[in-house]
């Protein structure tokens, strides 16, 4: 999903005529939290694949980890278009997965919608560092990752990771300003 809405980010800045080597000059602060964020995240992934039993009873922990490096990445860039927005997106986040003991929610249909019951069945033995099956007692699942976008990869996003790809994908388009049109253009848009 990310990936998609820095594609569509990309288009928006075309259609407003951006110079789109002016993104790569962009200010970002803080930028030292994206690296424990992306050491953390590939070591939960790698470790997570095989089971590590280390994963399993830290994982979440980690994933919180992850997410307050980037709450605090974004809390650096709040300058930036797009970037309230994609924060909102990451505190609705960490709003139910703090509110469900660390993990994520996950119900079970959009799980069946993109056909993983490999995955419904590690969830469901709590081998899933990041998820747990949602439930009677699950808190805000209207919050949860429900949606399924089977189509087009298998995954399962939360309204959140919507907000926050949203978010991403302003930040592309409208971060750098439309290229200035020459002088000599512009006169002869007068004429």
């Amino acid at each position: 999903m990310f990936e998609l809405a820095v594609v569509l980010g990309v288009l928006v800045a075309i259609v407003r005529r951006v110079d789109l080597l002016a993104l790569s000059e962009l200010r970002f602060r803080g930028l030292w939290f994206c690296v424990p964020a992306f050491a953390i995240k590939v070591l939960v992934l790698v470790l997570g694949a095989v089971g590590s039993p280390f994963i399993i009873a830290y994982g979440m922990w980690l994933d919180l980890a992850v997410m307050l490096l980037l709450l605090g990445l974004l809390t650096a860039n709040l300058h930036l278009p797009g970037m309230p927005v994609l924060l909102v997106g990451l505190l609705a986040n960490l709003l139910v997965i703090g509110l469900n003991g660390g993990r994520m929610p996950v119900t079970a249909a959009a799980l069946a919608a993109t056909n993983q019951p490999a995955l419904v069945a590690m969830i469901q033995a709590n081998e899933d560092p990041g998820h747990a099956l949602a439930g009677a007692n699950t808190h805000l699942v209207w919050l949860a990752d429900w949606i399924p976008l089977n189509p087009l990869n298998r995954n399962v996003f939360s309204p959140g990771d919507v907000v926050a790809a949203l978010g991403l994908a302003i930040t592309v388009g409208f971060s750098a300003p439309p290229r200035r049109r020459s002088a000599l253009a512009r006169r002869a848009a007068v004429r």
